[in-house]
């Protein structure tokens, strides 16, 4: 008869609880940042009120940080909360570099459209701002 090998969940850390719920709001406010953006396209196809913002292309600009936060960085929030679920304490620095730089990368992305990141690039199906800051963004983030 062969041997079973025994299974156990370890009880969560009291760290990498703290760090999911961090990772959790961070996930929150990207979907914020998401539905202000899902505002700013329709302000962007209003007659009288589309003459104010920043470039003549705002709609496709607002529709690619709308999907990239709504899609990309939410789910990468999930991740990094199960992620920290399951963390051990010891590796509580290194997560709280993550969502540090993460946050960072969220900034970066959610002020590039009003800092000149104007030329939105729709063929993929998280699309881009074909941008230095845009891509400077991304790349904390990915960090």
């Amino acid at each position: 008869m062969l041997e079973q090998d025994e299974y156990r969940l370890l009880p969560f850390g009291q760290a990498g609880c703290r760090q999911a719920g961090g990772w959790l709001k961070l996930g929150v406010a990207t979907l914020l940042i998401a539905g202000l953006y899902a505002l700013l396209l329709a302000v962007a196809r209003t007659p009288l009120v589309k003459d104010i913002v920043p470039s003549d292309d705002f709609f496709h600009v607002s529709l690619v940080v709308h999907v990239v936060f709504s899609n990309l960085f939410w789910f990468l929030a999930i991740a990094g909360v199960m992620w920290n679920m399951n963390a051990r304490d010891r590796f509580v620095p290194l997560g709280q570099a993550a969502l540090a730089t993460t946050i960072i990368g969220v900034v970066i992305i959610a002020v590039s459209p009003f800092a000149g990141a104007d030329h939105p690039v729709m063929s993929n199906y998280i699309p881009f701002l074909n941008s230095p800051l845009f891509f400077a963004g991304l790349a904390v983030s990915g960090v």
